[in-house]
């Protein structure tokens, strides 16, 4: 094979799997606790987990010894140990201990591949870096997941489609008119429309000529050190304070069949309204919002593979088009870096070209077993360290009980894992009379009280309402 088509097909293999030297969230903050988690992110094993200050690891699910995943073995506070023999990997991924022999050559050896990694709006994200950018490029976010202005909601679903079809989905606004004509905020606007393409600093955005602040009528993708996605959603006056309803979107490959997408909900609301805003979105807004995306996840897993090979693309799909050549165009910088020409390496920063200006001429992984949860983790040694205890660390997934990182993603067991309960009588009537509220534009603290003690939303702290005690139910409900 000639070196022009290796890397034709190193960078075919790139767009795939996942390109490299970029900034992925790999899974949301609450699903990382005590015990270590096994994940596939890009093809790659990873095992995530926590020290015992709280701080997020990231290392290759692989012990140096014989191959064992260590997210079935032990958090030992500052290390890992592996479940098959014992032996302690820090977050480095160097050796510190084979126990079970005195003297080993192992020992001290950096054997175990690390990927920086970093918490962001209850996410965890990792750097993929290739054998030429080992250490991580700046992540510049959008500000809605920067600036404190902004109240976000996440929520995460496993797609069973190849990564690139999710993204194509969010480039494609026209498909909001059609794919969710029925839905609380979609239902509105033009079906036909022009799109353009506009270059901004960090990528460029896709919008509709002739419609705006009606229905999805435009997104914007930046590559600033990762991929992501922004677009806006009208809501009407009874949907509560904050202004346009914005998505920051990822999409986090899994492997070549599958993806892992991380969408934070947004409004600009803070203080009282910041609580309110939280309460609504848990009692009116979060289910539908998964049924829109039930509408996209069946739609995408239903199509064929090798789609892509046989569809016949027209002007709306402008804005899918440009980030399909801006991810070929990276993949093949990446491929032509890494087999030594001049080229420059991909760091996951748009240029010029690519921000829109144009240029002058194995099957499906499951994510594996973790370990189910228990209280005891760590027990002293007379000497200050920490042991573990074996008889507790008995794998979930080999009994039969719910099992992988998968599972945990899906949009039934992510809303268990957030509202573990129905909502109750008050709950419900309190959301009723606030919908009912902001709908007669009735905004103010002082009005929203007023109209509750005229409505039969009784006070839970008895009396009637105040504007403290209206804030104090609010944080109570606001909370996870």
């Amino acid at each position: 094979m000639s070196e022009e088509a290796s890397i034709a097909a190193d960078a075919g293999a790139l767009l795939e799997e996942g390109l490299r030297n970029l900034w992925y969230p790999i899974a949301p903050s609450w699903q990382v606790g005590e015990n270590p988690l096994g994940v596939t992110r890009l093809g790659e094993r990873i095992v995530v987990w926590r020290d015992r200050d709280g701080a997020v690891h990231a290392l290759e699910d692989r012990c140096p010894h014989r191959g064992a995943r260590l997210s079935l073995g032990w958090n030992l506070g500052d290390r890992l140990a592996c479940w098959y023999h014992g032996v302690e990997i820090d977050p480095s991924g160097t050796v510190l201990d084979v126990p079970a022999v005195e003297s080993c050559p192992l020992t001290g050896k950096a054997a175990v591949r690390r990927y920086p990694c970093r918490e962001v709006r209850g996410a965890i994200f990792a750097w993929f870096g290739d054998a030429l950018h080992a250490e991580p490029a700046a992540l510049d976010l959008p500000e809605q997941l920067t600036d404190e202005r902004f109240a976000t909601m996440l929520c995460v679903a496993v797609w069973r489609c190849n990564y690139r079809y999710a993204i194509d989905n969010v480039m494609d606004p026209m498909h909001g008119a059609y794919l969710h004509a029925r839905s609380h905020s979609m239902a509105s606007g033009n079906r036909r429309a022009r799109l353009r393409v506009v270059p901004t600093d960090t990528g460029f955005l896709c919008e509709k000529e002739d419609q705006r602040n009606v229905n999805f009528d435009w997104v914007e993708f930046g590559a600033s050190g990762g991929h992501w996605m922004r677009l806006e959603i009208p809501y009407g006056k009874e949907a509560g304070p904050g202004g346009p309803f914005g998505i920051v979107g990822f999409v986090t490959p899994v492997d070549r069949e599958t993806c892992q997408v991380f969408f934070w909900r947004v409004r600009a609301v803070a203080g009282w309204q910041r609580d309110l805003w939280r309460f609504l979105y848990r009692m009116r807004l979060e289910s539908l919002h998964w049924d829109v995306l039930e509408q996209d996840r069946l739609v995408l897993e239903a199509m064929a593979g090798d789609a892509r090979e046989s569809e016949f693309l027209y002007q709306h799909d402008t804005g899918l088009a440009r980030v399909r050549r801006f991810l070929a165009k990276e993949a093949e910088r990446q491929a032509t870096a890494l087999a030594g020409d001049a080229a420059p390496a991909a760091t996951g920063t748009a240029t010029a070209t690519d921000r829109g200006r144009r240029p002058d001429s194995e099957a499906r992984t499951a994510d594996g077993p973790q370990l189910a949860p228990r209280k005891e983790r760590f027990h002293p040694r007379p000497n200050g360290e920490l042991e573990f205890n074996p008889w507790l660390a008995e794998p979930r997934g080999s009994k039969g009980d719910a099992g992988t990182v998968e599972d945990f993603a899906e949009p039934l067991l992510y809303r268990w894992q957030h509202r573990a309960r129905a909502p109750n009588d008050f709950e419900t009537s309190l959301a009723d009379a606030l919908t009912a509220t902001f709908a007669a534009e009735v905004h103010d603290r002082p009005g929203i009280v007023a109209r509750l003690n005229e409505s039969d939303v009784a006070n839970p702290g008895g009396g009637p309402w105040t504007e403290d005690a209206f804030g104090s139910a609010l944080r109570e409900l606001a909370s996870p």
